[in-house]
């Protein structure tokens, strides 16, 4: 029996988190989208100008190997189709059940996460601007020396902040930020089954 391909692909826990993404990305892209109902038009063409011709024929061949009736082989090719729909309709029927489930459960992480991409924003955008205004902020702080009245030997001696070490620092605060929103981001993107391993490295790297 053909195996019924539906959403349980991005449901099975034996289909890897990328093959997942990717079957959910695909969901979300209009031309994806339109070339699928395209082809579902031309199958369900190509079915209405062959099928006839080619179940007969088939049932003669397999009822002359067999030793048996024209008719058992068609019978038994419809309990073989009609089986096959009832196996997709209840894939179906599980998988949206097992999203219902997943929503339910995922709520406290989701409410979680999205008030923690808000923060990560905040962070990001104030990280931004300080690495943009280094060198104005540097520049201000040796001008206060200067206005005060130092030399520029003495200013040399005195360290002027922000540093470079400052300066490492924040690029290297907005790199794990901006890791963690992506990782965020691709969490809500699995909806709706969402997969939390994606969570769970940048999570760890911080805690």
């Amino acid at each position: 029996m053909t195996k019924i391909r539906t959403d349980l692909l991005v449901a099975d826990t034996r289909t890897s988190i990328a093959t997942k993404l990717a079957y959910k990305l695909a969901t979300k892209q209009k031309e994806t989208n339109s070339l699928l109902a395209r082809i579902s038009l031309v199958q369900h063409r190509l079915i209405d100008v062959t099928s006839y011709s080619n179940e007969l024929e088939n049932a003669v061949l397999l009822s002359i190997a067999g030793n048996t009736t024209v008719d058992s082989v068609l019978q038994e090719r419809y309990t073989h189709l009609t089986t096959q729909i009832a196996a997709a309709v209840e894939a179906r029927r599980i998988y949206i059940e097992a999203c219902k489930v997943t929503e339910t459960q995922v709520q406290p992480i989701l409410k979680r996460v999205t008030r923690e991409l808000l923060e990560l924003e905040e962070q990001a955008s104030l990280l931004s601007k300080s690495i943009a205004n280094f060198a104005e902020m540097r520049e201000n702080a040796a001008k206060r020396f200067r206005d005060a009245g130092l030399s520029p030997t003495e200013i040399a001696a005195i360290p002027v902040t922000p540093a470079s070490s400052d300066l490492d620092a924040w690029r290297g605060s907005l790199e794990q930020i901006e890791k963690r929103k992506r990782d965020i981001l691709a969490f809500l993107d699995s909806a709706p089954m969402y997969e939390e391993k994606l969570l769970l490295a940048s999570e760890e790297s911080n805690g």
